[in-house]
Formats: C-alpha cells, sequence, structure tokens
C-alpha cells in the first residue's frame, strides 16, 4: 500500500498514475479492506485504503468531473442502500459493491467454520468443552447468536434511517437481551419505543427476518459487539481465554481470505474481469 498520504484525493489519483503507469488501483474503503484482499494474485493490481467511503464517493465524483481515463476501481460495502431500494451512487464496471451489508460479513456468510475455528481456538479451556470439537460447535452457536443479535439492531438501525450511534450501548444492551420473542419488526419498535420514528420497506424487513435472512444486513461492527457481549456474559457458557481480544480473532479469520474465497465473491470475480481487461492494453 502506497505510504504517501497526498493533500486531497485529485492530489492522490495525478499522484497514483505517475507512480506507475503500468499498474491498475482498487481503491476500498479502509485498511482492513486492504488486509482482505491482499491474497488477490491479480497482477499489476494495487489496493489502496482511502479514508472511508465518503472520500471514495467523493473520489468518483472527482474523477468523472475531470475525464480521468485511467485505470482506477473502487469497491464499497452496500450498507443498507439494497434494502431501502436506495439508487446505489455510481454505477460503472470498475465500481464495485459488497453483496450484503459489507465484504467481511459476505465472505463470513460462505465461511463461517473458518471462524468458528478462530474462536474455538480462544474459548476458555477450563470450561467442559473436552475437545476441539466441542469447542468448535459451541463457537458456531456463538456465532449464529451473534448474527441474530446484529440482525435485530440492524432492523432498528434500517427503520430509524440509519440514525443510531455505533456506540449506543443502552441501545445495544436493550436489543442484545431484553426482546420480545418471536421477533418482529413491530415488536422491536414498540420495545424502544420508535413507534414515530418512520420506517424503511418494513415489508422486505419482515420478509428477511421471516426466512432468518439475517447475514444480508448485518454489517461486521454490530456482529463483533454482539459476539462479545456474549462473551462478556457467558451467554452460551464459556467465554475468552484470558488476554484473548476481540480484535485478535477477527484479525485471525482476515489471515485466512486467501483467494480461493476471494474467488467466491461475486464482486471480486466483477473486479477480476474489470483487472483483466486492463491487462491486455
Amino acid at each position: 500500500m502506497t505510504e504517501r498520504k497526498p493533500e486531497n484525493i485529485l492530489t492522490k489519483l495525478d499522484f497514483l498514475f505517475d507512480y506507475s503507469r503500468e499498474r491498475i488501483f482498487l481503491f476500498v474503503e479502509g485498511k482492513e479492506d486492504v488486509e482482505i484482499l491482499r491474497n488477490h494474485e491479480l497482477e499489476g493490481m494495487e489496493v489502496i485504503a482511502a479514508n472511508g467511503k465518503q472520500e471514495i464517493l467523493k473520489m468518483i465524483q472527482d474523477k468523472e468531473q475531470i475525464h480521468y481515463d485511467r485505470p482506477f476501481g473502487f469497491l464499497m460495502d452496500s450498507d443498507y442502500d439494497f434494502i431501502c431500494d436506495k439508487d446505489l451512487p455510481f454505477s460503472s464496471n470498475n465500481i464495485f459493491y459488497s453483496k450484503g451489508h459489507d465484504i467481511f460479513m459476505d465472505i463470513l456468510r460462505i465461511y463461517s467454520k473458518k471462524f468458528d475455528d478462530s474462536l474455538a481456538c480462544r474459548l476458555d479451556e477450563d470450561s467442559n468443552l473436552k475437545n476441539h470439537q466441542d469447542k468448535m460447535n459451541k463457537a458456531a452457536e456463538y456465532r449464529e447468536k451473534a448474527v441474530t443479535d446484529a440482525a435485530h439492531l440492524a432492523v432498528i438501525r434500517i427503520a430509524c434511517k440509519n440514525k443510531l450511534p455505533q456506540s449506543d450501548k443502552e441501545t445495544y444492551s436493550k436489543c442484545f437481551y431484553q426482546i420480545e420473542t418471536p421477533l418482529t419488526l413491530e415488536s422491536l419498535l414498540r420495545h424502544l419505543k420508535l413507534h414515530d420514528s418512520g420506517s424503511c420497506h418494513e415489508d422486505k424487513l419482515l420478509e428477511i427476518l421471516e426466512n432468518n435472512d439475517h447475514y444480508s444486513i448485518v454489517g461486521d461492527h454490530d456482529f463483533m459487539h454482539a459476539l462479545g457481549s456474549s462473551l462478556i456474559i457467558k451467554a452460551l457458557g464459556p467465554s475468552l481465554k484470558k488476554g484473548a481480544k476481540l480484535k485478535d480473532l477477527k484479525d485471525s479469520f482476515i489471515e485466512k481470505i486467501d483467494k480461493d474465497m476471494l474467488d467466491k465473491m461475486d464482486w471480486f470475480s466483477q473486479i477480476k474481469a474489470w483487472a483483466r481487461g486492463y491487462s491486455h492494453h
């Protein structure tokens, strides 16, 4: 990843083009995305971290305005756009979006057992789990609970037009541990007294809940918060080993992501097709 940090986006584009006319550049939202894509094995492509989605959108706008004919691609999280029928900001063969909320959760959805393995290795050895398979089974329970809990919060975010802050601990507590079951959008809104907030496409949200399609709306931050909350209170039994950290758990899973895993992602297939087009120039 390029170390130099130009003062503005247009300077960054000019710098990169001058840096090497033989390479193509894929901008992603942050450093974690760079790590996820580090084993892409696409010849001549450099993955570069922007300072979030808004910087990428600004970069695309500036690029459009000055008619850059240069090999830049952009990969972004879809967030909740696909739920709310919100038009994606830009559409082009060099602009790519996650299938679900974000690219981390896209990968976790298909390769959940690899995540379970990372978690199993970090569960408390003083528990009643006798072997690694027992720990794998327990890790899977924690993962599924975290996805479900985070989906509850996602429904609230969408219904409230995503105005809830990421660090709202009171909302997390209410959402994860005090919600009546079976879960419905109405019960969530009633519990949090958000009747007057307005809702975004309730039918879609209810369909997702009824079909247990939780992975499609869960973001990686909410997932990890939910997992951490369950582990702290030992919701399903054992907690993490002493000294083990959630960030290390997430990093461990990211380290396992290889080209074969990336090849299963629709957005990576699109990136490959775009990159190959430049390789023949």
